[in-house]
């Protein structure tokens, strides 16, 4: 930094000229004006010395003042910190921050770490200075910032300790809350912490000078502690402790509080008790979805109308007992509730079975053994007179009876008005219909899955070695669900048809497996029942298959077939036919299926999956090589290069408003707009449903 240039040691040298000469001679007047001359210079050097050191004083002034001004910058930089660092500063100190804050060294008082950092500012700046002059200025001027800058660090920590004060006592008014909401049903904790906000409170009013909003301000405050302790009550489902606070601490309540806590207590209560008549509900319907084999046959063989439940209690707890001691043999259990019968004569019905089921094993004897065959059931060595009763009540038994009628939606809220009463409102009406109709439907949804998955467990016994199709040796555990289940005992008895009748595919049902879209969308059990309607020797080619497709390998195999496009090209060759293709037409059904197996065939030999052209002229090979008996004859015929054309087209070569009609047509019929391979498959259909000349005539651009 420049310095102000300073002027000392001024003096002034008396000169002569050597050997002058002065021929003018010295009269009176003249003897005076050297002395005169003096007096004047010596006026004119003390004048030029106060100028001086005038200039000097301005300088140091100058020099302190600029010194005092980064002595406040540095200060305001203290005090509010760099704009780049929010953290930096002290006024950026809150909290406890603003009286003990917590460095690299330690705790330290904010206050002294700000006068210390004052001092070393002050020192710096102090040391640049030239002279004491300066330094003394400089102290002048830095005396009233440093009064200020640390009136300013008080004043901020005053108001920072009664910010803390009312933080920590508006904390303990949160702590208070929250321990009323984990001691809900503790009402002396209650009432502590509600004496704790009305302390809390207070503090905070006087250090804010507020003292006016005490009491408002602890009422709501324990208002809204207390609907935390209901909501906590209503949380873990103690209805009766949250109706017991509101009770206990009503005078306690705001009014908005207080309707929120209705709200949401009546709510829980009407849930709660909708829970409660569904529960019942489903237990009582669950009898009627699933009944046992007792209360089945209970229903056919007492006349069970005008009972009492405890009855029919008994009823059932006899047949369960009757089936026990006969072994489940359904046969001896209904013979034994014949009064002429009874359990005696049940049990030499059920030893005679069992002794001629033995004769026919091991007697040689011819007589013995045809004696034996007609007495291997219960039925054959029962009197005559009562066979048919016995074969009538297990044949009802069989064909699904004895069910009690399962409930509708309309039975459901009939039995709810019953339950509720009366007085009941709308909401808890609305809310218990809401919760019998699903738990309704979750039963309609149980029995179908569970249907469902008795005939699965039935078909995968029916294929083993030891069953080989015959129902009669499945086991009891397997076949006694299928007696509830009549439409699955018939898709069973279906399957066992099937197999007898030479256990070939199911034609349908393989032309439905060959199309790896729908293989892919079917459950587990759906696939399982299908595929034992497919001949052995093609039932491995359809489970590696979906394995396949279901792992994300690739599936462009032998197995795999392009069923879209063959249906597609079938389709179409049946137009020509002059025999449209029809959805459920057997004789269709039976050429599209030698059809598939005839390309599985040519996949199989190639080791690959057909595509494009290649799939294309295996399909035109097909029918050229005769393998179904046809009207006429596609490629053979007079416009044979005309059916050529048209089963060779592209999507390019059709016209750009017949591709716009078509496509309308498909949304006017609420359908999804057609892809190119669909829009190609409807315009060679329209060409092909033209007569001849017509047809020949479009395809070759006339």
């Amino acid at each position: 930094m420049p310095k102000v240039p300073v002027y000392d040691n001024l003096k002034v040298a008396p000169t002569s000229t050597p050997n002058a000469d002065i021929g003018a001679p010295i009269t009176p007047e003249a003897s005076t004006i050297s002395s005169r001359q003096m007096g004047q210079l010596g006026n004119a050097i003390s004048s030029a010395s106060q100028d001086i050191l005038r200039i000097q004083l301005d300088a140091s002034d100058v020099r302190a003042t600029d010194a005092a001004n980064k002595f406040r910058q540095e200060l305001n930089k203290q005090m509010y910190g760099d704009p780049s660092n929010p953290s930096s500063g002290i006024i950026n100190q809150r909290g406890v921050n603003a009286f003990q804050r917590l460095g690299p060294e330690g705790s330290r008082d904010l206050y002294a770490e700000a006068q210390e950092n004052m001092d070393k500012a002050y020192s710096k700046i102090a040391e640049n200075l030239s002279d004491d002059t300066q330094r003394g200025m400089f102290a002048v001027k830095a005396r009233e910032y440093k009064d200020q800058h640390l009136s300013n660090v008080l004043k901020h920590q005053s108001a920072e300790w009664n910010n803390y004060q009312a933080s920590v006592a508006d904390d303990s008014i949160k702590t208070a809350a929250k321990t009323m909401g984990t001691n809900f049903n503790n009402f002396d904790v209650l009432r502590k912490e509600m004496s704790n906000i009305d302390d809390a409170v207070k503090k905070i009013a006087n250090i804010k000078g507020t003292q006016g909003s005490i009491e408002s301000e602890s009422r709501d405050r324990k208002s809204k502690a207390l609907l935390e302790a209901i909501k906590q009550s209503v949380y873990v489902k103690n209805l009766s402790n949250a109706r017991s606070i509101m009770k206990e601490f009503k005078g306690s309540l705001e009014m908005d509080d207080f309707l929120s806590a209705e709200t949401l207590v009546r709510s829980e209560e009407i849930k709660a008790i909708s829970a409660s008549i569904g529960k019942k509900f489903e237990s009582m319907a669950t009898q009627n979805f699933f009944p046992t084999p007792s209360a089945r046959l209970a229903n056919i063989i007492f006349d069970q109308k005008g009972m009492s439940q405890q009855e029919m209690y008994e009823n059932k707890k006899t047949l369960d007992d009757r089936l026990k001691l006969f072994d489940g043999d359904i046969y001896a259990t209904v013979a034994s509730f014949n009064p002429k019968i009874g359990v005696d004569g049940a049990k030499l019905a059920l030893e005679g079975a069992s002794v001629a089921r033995k004769t026919l094993q091991k007697s040689g004897d011819k007589l013995e053994r045809e004696t034996a065959s007609q007495k291997t059931s219960v039925v054959d060595n029962l009197p005559d007179e009562y066979k048919k009763e016995v074969l009538d009540t297990v044949d009802k038994f069989h064909s699904g009876l004895g069910f009690e009628r399962t409930p509708t939606v309309r039975d459901a809220r009939a039995w709810v008005d019953a339950q509720l009463g009366p007085n009941a409102t709308y909401d808890q009406k609305k809310a218990a219909n809401q919760e019998v109709e699903a738990r309704l439907s979750d039963l309609y949804q149980s029995k179908a899955q569970k249907q469902q998955n008795d005939v699965v467990a039935a078909v995968e016994a029916l294929t083993r070695p030891e069953v080989n199709y015959d129902i009669s040796k499945l086991p009891a555990n397997i076949s006694a669900p299928l007696n509830s289940n009549p439409e699955g005992f018939k898709k069973v008895l279906e399957i066992v048809k099937w197999y007898k009748e030479g256990s070939q595919d199911n034609i349908n049902l393989f032309i439905e497996l060959s199309d790896d879209n729908k293989l892919a969308k079917m459950s587990n059990d759906e696939f399982k029942t299908k595929l034992a309607q497919i001949s052995p020797s093609n039932r491995q080619k359809f489970i590696e298959q979906r394995q396949k497709i279901l792992s994300g390998q690739d599936n462009n195999t032998a197995n795999s077939v392009d069923s879209a496009f063959i249906k597609s090209e079938f389709e179409l060759y049946k137009a020509t036919q002059g025999d449209p293709y029809t959805e459920g037409s057997k004789a269709q059904s039976n050429e599209l299926y030698m059809l598939y197996t005839y390309i599985y065939k040519l996949q199989d030999a190639q080791g690959k999956k057909l595509i494009g052209s290649d799939l294309r002229n295996a399909i035109r090979n097909f029918f050229e090589e005769g393998y179904v008996k046809k009207k006429q004859n596609f490629f053979t015929s007079g416009y044979t290069e005309v059916n050529t054309k048209i089963q060779d087209m592209t999507s390019d070569e059709i016209p750009q408003d017949v591709k716009e009609k078509i496509k309308r047509s498909y949304l006017a019929q609420g359908k999804e707009e057609p892809n190119d391979a669909e829009v190609l498959r409807q315009y060679k259909l329209i060409l092909l449903g033209l007569d001849a000349e017509r047809r020949k005539a479009m395809i070759n651009g006339k």
